[in-house]
């Protein structure tokens, strides 16, 4: 098993490449304004950084609808043990 972290493009690019031997889980914020003050807050990036990564976001909201699963990510461990669930009842189907 592989664990990727990726942008929407590269985990469609993944899915297309092995169609059977993939899972997609689209990490998605509660809503637009709470992803800003999160990304904001982390002081990771330049405004001009900033600003492009949040013009992004509608599509990959977009994008993100042709995963095979959702998770909103408006509780932290919720969302970890949702993800954790959908690994381990996933990966026996594609082993």
């Amino acid at each position: 098993m592989m664990l990727f972290d990726v942008d929407v493009k590269g985990a469609l690019s993944i899915q297309k490449h092995f169609p059977n031997d993939s899972i997609l889980i689209f990490i998605q914020p509660p809503n637009f304004e709470i992803l800003k003050k999160r990304l904001e807050n982390r002081n990771t990036e330049n405004p001009e950084t900033l600003k492009r990564r949040l013009e992004r976001v509608p599509m990959e909201m977009e994008k993100g609808r042709y995963f095979d699963f959702q998770v909103v990510n408006d509780d932290l461990q919720k969302a970890v043990d949702e993800v954790d669930e959908i690994v381990q009842t996933n990966m026996k189907n594609i082993i």
